[in-house]
């Protein structure tokens, strides 16, 4: 009997008996291992876990949801809000208390037109409770804007964010003065965005934010910001029964705002683009009619003649849907839209008109049917005298005069008004010195407070000189 085979047989086995059982105990070795690293590394992770949870920074940061922690922003706002104080002099003195939020570092301000209306002298109270005089730059009326400034350096101030990205639900901060209680801080959610309340004039822009952030008489002017500290909006109204705050606050976006305070801070006025025309909201009713798929955008239902969409042909009942590629909902949403134009922009109309969908280019103009930038004024020792007036664009020089400027309006009871100026009058000299423009006729004016001055002029559609004579206010 051969034994070699057995031998080779019973080799082999022993070797496969050998390199099982090193496996076995290298795979029990290597997974006990494994399970008391991981054991330890759960500990560690569990430890970790537990000293973050307890950490003051990670529940700033990180717990509950970030945005509720406001004390950055609100250190933030509350040293670039002013307490404003507008005193109207009288039988009884009037005083009307607001806010401002400060926008440089120089002392430009930003405020509601109501708290410093018709206010004969402005008093506007630093977060370091410094007082001192502000000087109303220039008002807007149709946004409820005006921009004050105070003299002083190196004050703190918002930087604006961009409103069109503020978003339903987001959490905003309100910083005012309701009831003369300075630096008074509280806090909401965005509730609504482009709210109408039919506050101001016909060409009044409303495209409110509405919050439910408590603000009261007082806050308006104040600012309305971010979790990140940035101007969203100014407050500006409530609505109530009672009169006072009862869940729903509005204020200005701040994109109209920024457009506003440059503009007048440039210009001393607004400059406003117009389309020239008047516009309805459309509802299911027009959208039916009209073959619109969507309950969205503008009818239009008047067209000026020798405005900007008459130029482009565009015709009463076509709907505007959108501005440069924007979606235009509402009326709120185009007047926000369009105010932050000036004359001379071209803007891109999309309209349907029959069902088809169209372009228009447009060019916008102003007021007065021109391209150009005119600015108003009316503020300073011209609301004295109860007179507007502008510089006159490029073809009322060519065909009228070569210097001088127009008058706008003229305030019936205001020494102009008595002196029977009316509208449109020309002013060319005062007191024998040629006028050449509306800032050289307001220094004119400026430098002879309290004297007799004669104005002398024409007006467009008589012949003729027509001179006037009134005294200029010291006050």
């Amino acid at each position: 009997m051969n034994k070699r085979p057995i031998l080779l047989s019973l080799a082999l086995s022993f070797v496969v008996a050998v390199v099982t059982a090193l496996t076995v105990v290298f795979m029990y070795d290597h997974y006990r291992i494994k399970a008391i690293e991981t054991s330890y590394q759960s500990d560690a992770r569990f430890v970790a876990e537990n000293e973050i949870l307890v950490s003051e920074n990670f529940k700033r940061l990180f717990t509950s949801s970030s945005p509720t922690d406001f004390t950055d922003a609100a250190l933030l706002g509350v040293k670039s809000v002013v307490y404003v104080r507008s005193i109207k002099n009288g039988p009884l003195q009037s005083i009307q208390t607001g806010s401002g939020v400060i926008l440089t570092s120089d002392g430009y301000i930003i405020t509601n037109y109501h708290v410093i209306a018709d206010a004969e002298r402005i008093e506007i109270t630093l977060d370091d409770k410094r007082t001192l005089v502000g000087k109303v730059l220039g008002t807007d009326e149709f946004t409820d804007l005006a921009v004050l400034k105070i003299e002083a350096e190196h004050l703190p101030y918002v930087m604006m964010f961009d409103s069109d990205s503020l978003r339903v639900g987001e959490w905003v901060l309100a910083i005012g003065n309701p009831f003369k209680l300075q630096s008074t801080v509280t806090a909401g959610i965005v509730s609504a965005k482009h709210r109408n309340l039919n506050l101001l004039s016909s060409q009044g822009i409303e495209s409110y934010i509405q919050t439910d952030a408590a603000i009261n008489h007082g806050n308006s002017g104040g600012a309305l910001l971010n979790t990140d500290g940035k101007l969203v909006g100014i407050s500006s109204a409530i609505v109530s029964n009672s009169g006072n705050y009862e869940g729903f606050s509005f204020a200005v976006p701040v994109n109209i705002v920024r457009k506003v305070f440059t503009d007048i801070k440039n210009y001393g006025v607004v400059q406003r683009g117009w389309l020239g025309i008047e516009i309805e909201n459309v509802d299911q009713k027009v959208a039916e009619e009209f073959k619109l798929k969507n309950i969205k955008g503008v009818r239009i239902v008047s067209v000026n003649k020798n405005g900007s969409a008459s130029d482009a042909s565009m015709k009463i009942d076509d709907v505007i849907c959108a501005i440069n590629a924007k979606s235009i909902g509402s009326i709120s949403e185009f007047m926000e839209y369009l105010g932050t134009f000036k004359p001379g922009d071209k803007i891109s109309v999309e309209y349907v008109r029959d069902g088809m969908k169209k372009d228009a280019q447009l060019t916008l103009k102003n007021h007065i049917n021109t391209s150009e930038e005119i600015a108003i004024f009316k503020d300073g020792i011209l609301k004295n005298l109860g007179l507007e007036i502008r510089d006159m664009d490029g073809l009322e020089k060519a065909v009228l005069a070569q210097h001088g400027v127009k008058v706008v309006s003229v305030t019936w009871n205001g020494p102009c008004g008595k002196s029977k100026m009316e509208p449109n009058y020309i002013i060319t000299k005062i007191n024998n010195q040629p006028i050449s423009s509306a800032k050289d006729c307001i220094l004119k004016f400026t430098e002879l407070k309290g004297e007799v001055v004669v104005l002398e002029g024409f007006y467009q559609d008589y012949p003729g000189e027509f001179p006037y004579t009134f005294r200029v206010p010291v006050q």
